[in-house]
């Protein structure tokens, strides 16, 4: 439930509906009811906020304070949402969806969610692509299993 609750709380009270076909990994029926339920064990904003805890304190203790306080990581969070802003977000419910959240103050959170949009941008282009291709998510979860390994 945390996975679905927090990858679709950007898109706000929508319909399971609408989750379900904007996360094209797992089946339709292994996702609707877990989609379904989420909006019974909290709004979205609280998964939202449950969200950006978890990465804060995550952060915090894989970075450190002086990492966290410092000028590199207030320079790489400035970078990442430069690059986020520029990234492609049409046709791309999770990405646009995230692009129009608040952008955090503090820089390393604002990096992460710079890096939550690129990271939504480009998934949302790889199911773009199985779409296009003609791929329901079953047939996409066989090619992928089939790729040679090394």
């Amino acid at each position: 439930m945390g996975y679905f609750g927090t990858r679709a709380a950007p898109m706000g009270a929508a319909a399971p509906e609408a989750v379900v076909l904007g996360v094209l990994q797992l089946p339709p029926v292994a996702r609707a009811p877990r989609t379904a339920d989420r909006v019974q064990i909290a709004e979205p904003a609280r998964f939202l906020a449950a969200r950006l805890t978890g990465a804060d304190g995550a952060l915090r203790r894989m970075l450190g304070q002086d990492t966290i306080d410092g000028a590199e990581l207030a320079e790489a969070a400035e970078l990442a949402v430069s690059a986020a802003a520029a990234a492609p977000t049409a046709g791309r419910p999770l990405a646009v969806a995230n692009a129009l959240l608040d952008q955090p103050t503090a820089p390393h959170l604002a990096l992460w969610q710079a890096s939550t949009l690129l990271r939504e941008s480009r998934g949302d282009g790889h199911v773009a692509a199985l779409i296009a291709a003609c791929l329901d998510p079953c047939e996409a979860l066989v090619l992928f299993r089939r790729r040679p390994r090394p």
